[in-house]
């Protein structure tokens, strides 16, 4: 099994959405331009925050360095990464962690989602909607060389939990994404993935 991650990356500010694509690797390179080869699916993902320095900036919050990295499970949430929740019953309450998506927050009719990324079992709508379907995960990037860390470490794909960018990682937008690409992450092992500015 082949194939590789490409994540273009828009130009301009660093929260701008993107797209992650897994490619077939069958592409060729000629002296004038580069085949990327089959696309087989894409994700919707972001990376950096609105208020990002450039990509170089150490802990600057901009997207993701350009060139190639290799992708590898990471299994343990931290601290605000995960869901953290107190209470039990009519009093319980869900606080959504940034590296988890919730399925109801992509639901198109209103009256399916919470009001906020809180699930607060005391308000008559999220106990009647239930609590939260969540995915959660983070797979690390590892650069190879010649590419360059550029100042930057620490940079996973993993849900982009409120939809307000991240710190560098790729965060991926929907939890139908979120299951997918969680899928072929574990599923191929070790995928090598390419950043490019567009």
């Amino acid at each position: 099994m082949g194939g590789f991650l490409l994540f273009q990356q828009p130009s301009g500010q660093p929260v701008g959405l993107g797209t992650l694509e897994f490619r077939d690797g069958k592409g060729r390179i000629t002296d004038t331009q580069t085949d990327a080869g089959n696309l087989l699916l894409t994700w919707s993902a972001r990376s950096g925050k609105t208020s990002g320095a450039n990509y170089d900036v150490k802990d600057g919050h901009g997207h993701i360095p350009p060139g190639w990295r290799v992708v590898f499970e990471r299994a343990v949430l931290t601290g605000a990464q995960k869901d953290s929740s107190s209470g039990s019953g009519r009093t319980k309450k869900i606080k959504q962690g940034g590296y988890v998506r919730w399925k109801q927050d992509d639901e198109t009719d209103v009256a399916n989602r919470y009001t906020a990324y809180l699930y607060d079992a005391s308000k008559d709508k999220d106990y009647g909607i239930g609590e939260p379907d969540a995915i959660s995960f983070k797979f690390q990037t590892e650069v190879v060389a010649p590419s360059r860390a550029a100042n930057r470490s620490e940079i996973q794909i993993h849900p982009d939990g409120k939809k307000d960018g991240t710190a560098g990682c790729i965060g991926i937008q929907t939890f139908r994404d979120c299951v997918s690409i969680k899928f072929i992450l574990k599923r191929y092992n070790a995928l090598k993935l390419k950043t490019e500015v567009q």
